[in-house]
């Protein structure tokens, strides 16, 4: 499911926004290699540009490398506003 949304995400720009039980469905693989998650429901979506797919690629990068300056740089350009904390709560709630 995380390669998925990945996919969808990073790569496609356009993703299902109602990821929730009732939407997934186990599905018999094409290939005869077992189970395939399948994901139904297609009615919420989002469409991202090309600018906010490469943030959110960032932000992927930031929390991996625990980078908090780049981390809180990316959350504003993409519009998260975090107030009411210092920088290092800020970083753990995100």
């Amino acid at each position: 499911m995380v390669m998925a949304f990945g996919v969808q995400i990073l790569l496609e720009g356009i993703f299902h926004t109602d990821p929730h039980p009732g939407n997934l469905m186990a599905a018999p693989d094409p290939a005869g290699d077992g189970m395939r998650v399948a994901i139904l429901d297609w009615g919420q979506m989002k469409q991202l540009t090309h600018n906010e797919r490469v943030r959110y690629a960032l932000l992927v990068v930031a929390m991996a490398s625990r980078d908090g300056d780049l981390l809180r740089a990316t959350l504003a350009e993409l519009g998260v506003r975090i107030e009411n904390c210092d920088d290092s709560f800020a970083e753990v709630r995100c």
